[in-house]
């Protein structure tokens, strides 16, 4: 294999492999200099079919170069997604990027920082390339993110716990809900902003004030998401569950009982999804109307964290230090296949109609890969 020009463009230029060549360009933005990058290594994908990847040093992670073209005599795995596969980093050096989310324009994410210290942030990325903005900083253990439209919405977890909003456009964060117990996740509707605290779920209104409270005494509800007229969340004490609360008020009812530490969640027009973060563990769904007992898609990826989904596939984050991954996870029960391994602490996930996004802990980048 040889580099053309760094970082512009990577050549894959007459591979060779045990059955064929295959030719092509590559683009990314990997924002390293050559001496960053160390040679290539391959690995086995199905007989015959060989992933080419190449160190980015700085961010201590395998990128995904290129994949061959399998020759007619192989046996590709029918649930691998399709190649060549464009793997970028979007930001690197960051201090423990986390919850991840992504509009037409630009990627944003928080950075955690140190437990109990004021160094967490809000930040953001332009999608065709660019230098990371800071939208807020000095935050202490910023968790949940959420963009809509001009507006992107955050907690700061611990003391003095916050529910935050600040306007894509600039200007200085908006306080919505003060001296909060451990604000977790974060869902937005036209009446409101809902969000789960310790034992509560609560909503503040966009101009301030005090919080409603919609849900006391459960057990320690985190991850929340809307869909049609109700909300959902999970509560991952053991044992965990998945609950749904109509909009309108009313009783809390359980979608999934027992589940094992649920952790992340979303939602689309006919279902409900979440992680068990386990090992093994389970990414699962129920149908908005209920009745249907809940379904488990997969048992296989190791401890999967967030969860994104588009209109066929559910992406999860999985694993820890150095072999964490991105799987997917087909919606119509189809085995789960790796998207891009050789991730270091991946957490957060989001996708569009074209990338998949998420950001590794440990590795302190922010990246995409192409579906």
């Amino acid at each position: 294999m040889t580099f053309a020009r760094w970082p512009e463009t990577v050549l894959a230029e007459e591979v060779e492999c045990e059955r064929e060549e295959v030719s092509g360009e590559l683009r990314r933005r990997p924002q390293v200099e050559e001496a960053d990058a160390e040679r290539a290594f391959d690995a086995p994908r199905g007989e015959g079919c060989y992933e080419w990847f190449v160190r980015n040093a700085k961010a201590s992670a395998w990128l995904l170069l290129a994949t061959t073209a399998c020759s007619s005599s192989s046996s590709r795995s029918e649930n691998a997604p399709p190649h060549p596969r464009v793997v970028e980093t979007l930001a690197h050096d960051r201090n423990r990027p986390a919850s991840i989310a992504v509009d037409g324009t630009n990627v944003y994410w928080i950075e955690v920082g140190q437990a109990f210290a004021a160094n967490g942030a809000v930040m953001s990325a332009p999608l065709d390339g660019g230098a990371p903005h800071t939208i807020a900083s000095g935050r202490r253990n910023p968790d949940a993110l959420l963009v809509v439209g001009s507006d992107i919405y955050w907690t700061d977890h611990f003391a003095p716990g916050q529910l935050m909003r600040a306007s894509l456009d600039g200007g200085a964060p908006v306080t919505l809900a003060a001296g909060v117990s451990n604000p977790t996740g974060i869902a937005v509707d036209a009446t409101g902003v809902y969000f789960t605290a310790s034992g509560t779920v609560m909503r503040a209104a966009e101009d301030g004030g005090a919080p409603t409270t919609l849900a006391s005494s459960r057990d320690n509800p985190t991850a929340i998401a809307i869909a049609g007229n109700a909300l959902y969340w999970v509560e991952s004490d053991i044992p965990g569950a998945v609950v749904e609360l109509p909009l309108d008020g009313g009783t809390v009812t359980t979608v999934a009982a027992m589940e094992s530490d649920p952790t992340a969640l979303a939602v689309d027009s006919t279902r409900v999804y979440w992680t068990d973060d386990t090992t093994p563990g389970a990414v699962a769904a129920a149908s908005l109307l209920g009745g249907a007992k809940p379904l488990t898609l997969t048992t296989s990826p190791s401890g999967p964290l967030g969860i994104a989904v588009d209109k066929a596939t559910a992406y999860t984050t999985s694993g820890n230090r150095d072999g964490g991954a991105i799987v997917g996870v087909p919606l119509d029960g189809a085995a789960p296949f790796t998207l891009v391994g050789g991730q270091d602490g991946p957490s957060g996930v989001a996708v569009d109609d074209t990338w998949v996004y998420w950001t590794n802990a440990y590795a302190g980048t922010v990246m995409r890969a192409s579906k």
